[in-house]
């Protein structure tokens, strides 16, 4: 049984409720605002976002042997990331960077519009991913410092304790 089936007979009366018994006080009849809900999502406008967005694989035996050495959780948070990059940051950046008149930093030469998705991600991308590893290597660095000083109770943060949570006062 799939998640969705108890809500089909739920979704089949709302339709009956908000959609059928109101047909003539709606503004379009039922046929008609399905057909211009599907002529809008035909559209070309819907899709304008996702121009630069791409999706590629290496098959490198070496990217394969690291993933392999970081383990299955880092390797998979690593390439959620580059789906991020790949699918929402450097489209979002493509779409709403096309409209300005001037450069924005740290590209200094060039329009947003005129770049390549290999450009925007080595000018934009690059940049929000060594920020989200630097923010990464800190919070990792004061949970090992807190795992260290567990014993001597010196951990600034009371809700980093060596197995993740604060600890009460014992009874």
């Amino acid at each position: 049984m799939s998640s969705f089936e108890p809500f089909i007979p739920a979704s089949a009366t709302l339709r009956e409720l908000t959609i059928v018994a109101q047909h003539g006080e709606l503004k379009y009849p039922e046929g008609t605002a399905c057909a211009e809900v599907l002529k809008a999502g035909a559209s070309e406008e819907v899709f304008a976002p996702f121009d630069a967005a791409s999706i590629s694989i290496e098959n490198d035996p070496a990217l394969l042997g690291v993933g392999y050495i970081i383990g299955p959780r880092i390797a998979s948070l690593m390439a959620g990331g580059g789906v991020l990059s790949y699918l929402v940051l450097i489209p979002a950046i493509k779409y709403f960077g096309s409209g300005l008149a001037a450069p924005i930093a740290p590209e200094a030469a060039r329009l947003i519009k005129e770049m390549s998705v290999e450009d925007i991600q080595g000018a934009y991308v690059l940049y929000i991913a060594a920020g989200a590893a630097s923010a990464s290597f800190q919070s990792s660095s004061h949970r090992s410092f807190c795992i260290w000083s567990d014993a001597t109770g010196s951990c600034e943060n009371e809700h980093l304790h060596s197995d993740g949570l604060a600890h009460l006062p014992q009874q």
